[in-house]
């Protein structure tokens, strides 16, 4: 087994610390595919230490401050207060003011949602007021994407609680910043290193080289959990699996046969087989936990009965054809890498039902690429919801498709979600929503994953539902007497 002789190197050390007793963290990223897509990977880890966004989520889709700490609207939902937090500042030692970010928020807003700001101006050195062209549900969520910083000669200050000591496409230094007004950082120093494999890093944690792993495979996380001296913290993510359709596809165009797959689809096997245990079954693109989720709105029920007597109802018989199985639908499907096993459990699903399902697994830009082109009969891959509800509008929304599949059947009730004016109207649409993916199904939504990092127990972390990536700046270092 892999892991069996990485055993054999030992327990991890103690934690790395300074010359002078600083106590420091060393975090180690496997990164294949990070490197692969150039989308994540170390820039992440960076910018997720060292920048903030204007406010942030719970896992539950509400609004929680950051650099901003109160925010109002009016009863119309057309202009919005927004109050700058007290003490804020850039690392350059700037503070953070409202006229100083008023036109960052302004070219963010105008690039993400066109049209919907018609003016961002600074009352005062800490209230920001922004009219809207109209009603817009996803304000909020539109402030956090926007990174708040300062760029002076070329040079980015943000505002997080590390910044940049040393950088290169391997390996980045970090340093806490001084009197961070979130709280001084116990860990003052973090180095994250770029690892080819799991199985270096993995190694490296055993040698006592690092004292974090960042993202543990489903293949590691049973040798992860044996070893006394490492945490492993798993928490779900917010990025839904799906078996995406393009339905200018002419089979694909009928919605029964769009709701004959979806009622095909073990979801539960999925995750048992597909995903090791280590997610949970997928209703739509909704983050399950979102205070407008409604779970009255399940996904259909497993039935491959059921999914047989829609394709005969669509007109879909069963041909044979010489070297082939015999289909009723043959579908070519582009296909993830790191989902793949996922995508033959569905393959051997759908083979049950007479859907002849051809994996093909192109290198991912080559993937992204045929997406964006609509050029492809569907395909298995992640979609991200971030715990929001402007990301399955822009998904599925004809105006804002991410990708072109030709898909308009949920339109009414996403407009309906994005002129919400209360929280009433818009978990109503929302719910709305959910069950029109089910009546006219625009993917096949299969499983929500999990992540899980790993970590030497001489840290001692918080006890939260956080990421604890993003919690580093509360560690502790654990007391004499822990393991």
């Amino acid at each position: 087994m892999l892991f069996a002789a990485l055993a054999l190197a030992g327990g991890c050390r103690g934690v790395a610390a300074d010359a002078d007793g600083a106590l420091s963290l060393r975090i180690g990223v496997a990164a294949p595919v990070l490197r692969e897509t150039g989308t994540v990977g170390l820039s992440y880890t960076r910018n997720a230490l060292t920048r903030e966004t204007m406010l942030t989520f719970s896992d539950e889709g509400r609004p929680t401050p950051r650099v901003l700490d109160a925010w109002e609207r009016d009863s119309g939902g057309r202009t919005w207060r927004l109050h700058v937090r007290p003490g804020v500042r850039f690392h350059d030692g700037t503070p953070v003011t409202a006229p100083e970010i008023a036109p960052q928020i302004a070219t963010a807003l105008e690039a993400s949602a066109p049209g919907i700001v018609t003016s961002v101006t600074a009352e005062s050195e800490s209230t920001l007021v922004v009219s809207l062209s109209g009603p817009y549900a996803f304000f909020l969520e539109e402030l956090a994407f926007i990174s708040v910083q300062r760029v002076v000669n070329g040079k980015t200050f943000g505002t997080g609680p590390y910044t940049v000591v040393e950088e290169s496409p391997e390996r980045i230094v970090l340093s806490a910043v001084e009197n961070h007004y979130r709280g001084q950082p116990e860990v003052e120093r973090v180095e994250v290193k770029l690892y080819p494999d799991q199985r270096n890093a993995w190694s490296a944690l055993l040698r006592g080289d690092l004292e974090m792993i960042y993202e543990v495979s489903r293949d590691s996380l049973e040798f992860a959990r044996s070893e006394s001296s490492i945490e492993v913290a798993s928490f779900p993510r917010p990025y839904v699996y799906l078996l995406g359709l393009n339905v200018r596809h002419p089979a694909l165009s009928n919605r029964l046969v769009r709701q004959a797959l979806d009622r095909a689809v073990d979801r539960d096997a999925i995750v048992r087989l597909g995903m090791g245990g280590q997610g949970e079954p997928a209703a739509g693109h909704i983050w399950p936990r979102h205070w407008a989720f409604d779970p009255a709105k399940p996904a259909p029920a497993y039935s491959p009965l059921e999914a047989v007597r829609l394709f005969e109802q669509a007109g879909l018989t069963l041909q044979k054809e010489p070297g082939r199985m015999p289909s009723r639908l043959r579908l070519r499907c582009l296909v993830y890498g790191p989902q793949r096993k996922m995508a033959l459990v569905l393959q051997r699903q759908l083979a049950q039902v007479d859907v002849d399902l051809e994996l093909v697994m192109p290198e991912t830009r080559q993937m992204l690429a045929q997406l964006m082109k609509g050029d492809f009969d569907a395909f298995v891959f992640e979609v991200a919801s971030a715990r929001l509800l402007k990301l399955p509008y822009m998904a599925w929304h004809s105006s804002s498709n991410l990708i072109p599949s030709g898909y308009s059947g949920a339109d009414e009730v996403l407009q309906q979600m994005h002129d919400a004016t209360d929280d009433e109207i818009l978990r109503a649409a929302t719910s709305a929503f959910q069950q029109r993916v089910h009546d006219d199904p625009p993917a096949i939504f299969l499983a929500w994953g999990s992540t899980s990092r790993a970590v030497s127990r001489r840290f001692e972390i918080p006890s939260t539902s956080e990421d604890l990536f993003h919690t580093i700046a509360r560690w502790k270092r654990a007391s004499p007497t822990g393991n």
